[in-house]
């Protein structure tokens, strides 16, 4: 506990300093969200708030390696890193050039395989109740799942303060289960992710000043998989497993559920539309404010279900 309050609240001061300066590059520079499309503004608003966050995790996680003994630059964090570095590049050229939906999937395809491929983090093996080894697929459905919520996260961006509040609660789950195991890597970089996210909601709560864009939407989809996959998952139990993947549930099951309905009524299956959990419930009167409050309970009951679980895991 020592280090995760401080290298949020460097992650999370940096963000927020840095917010103002990227809102002015942003109009500089044309990196701004029209109006239509999945989106729900109503003028055009600056994006790369997602720059600030990476910004402000990277700096977090510089400080926890110089200073915390315990937190080190392993070939797990360094995969974690450039991997999430890839992605994070290719959400700020899809914010400029707006990339077709193949070209973003094959990039954040190949983040996932740089970092479950090359650097070998994917799960390894269950050992309670029943010894499963996940053998030669280990790699690739890690790297599944971590593309699986990348998207996830990347669609559900269409509310102000929806992702990033989202990610601040499963991080927040994430760095308790962490805690409770022992897991100072994830701790850590859980930590600087949710500071760096906080620093950013400070401007993108209702009305919004501006978005995460591309870049900040699949670099937290990203990370939120990959970084209890990089210690927490190389031998577990199946509760632990199943604790693991639940604070990012909600995400996965809201995007899966739009594109069965695409497939259904034979639609492109990458076209951005407006039938997410939160159009329909604009559409049906709620307000950006009562979304967020729904739509945040629902996260939390499922992060303090996956708490409780992971702590029965660990027999305490």
């Amino acid at each position: 506990m020592k280090y995760v309050i401080p290298v949020a609240l460097i992650a999370m001061v940096l963000s927020a300093g840095l917010i103002p300066f990227v809102i002015r590059f942003a109009r500089e520079h044309g990196f701004m969200a029209p109006v239509g499309g999945r989106r729900i503004n109503d003028h055009p608003v600056p994006l790369l708030g997602g720059a600030a966050i990476c910004v402000g995790f990277l700096a977090a996680v510089a400080v926890a390696l110089w200073v915390f003994p315990e937190f080190g630059m392993t070939s797990t964090v360094a995969g974690v890193l450039v991997s999430a570095f890839i992605v994070a590049l290719g959400g700020v050229i899809d914010d400029k050039y707006e990339l077709s939906g193949g070209v973003q999937l094959a990039i954040i395809i190949f983040a996932a395989c740089v970092l479950t491929f090359f650097f070998g983090v994917k799960a390894g093996f269950i050992n309670r109740p029943w010894p499963i080894s996940m053998g030669w697929a280990a790699a690739p459905v890690t790297a599944i799942w971590i593309v699986m919520v990348t998207k996830a996260f990347d669609c559900i961006d269409g509310l102000d303060g929806l992702a990033g509040g989202i990610a601040v609660i499963s991080g927040i789950a994430i760095i308790i289960m962490a805690l409770m195991a022992g897991r100072t890597t994830t701790a850590i970089l859980e930590a600087a992710l949710v500071g760096g996210t906080l620093g950013f909601l400070f401007f993108n709560l209702p009305p919004a000043k501006i978005f995460m864009g591309t870049v900040g939407s699949q670099f937290l989809g990203f990370m939120l998989a990959a970084i209890p996959i990089a210690e927490a998952l190389k031998s577990a139990t199946l509760v632990a497993v199943f604790s693991a993947v639940l604070p990012a549930i909600l995400p996965v099951f809201d995007t899966s559920r739009v594109v069965a309905g695409r497939i259904k009524d034979h639609k492109n299956i990458g076209q951005a539309d407006k039938t997410h959990l939160h159009h329909k419930l604009r559409d049906m009167g709620f307000t950006d404010w009562k979304i967020l409050a729904l739509v945040y309970g629902i996260n939390i009951i499922l992060c303090v279900i996956a708490v409780i679980l992971f702590k029965m895991s660990l027999g305490k």
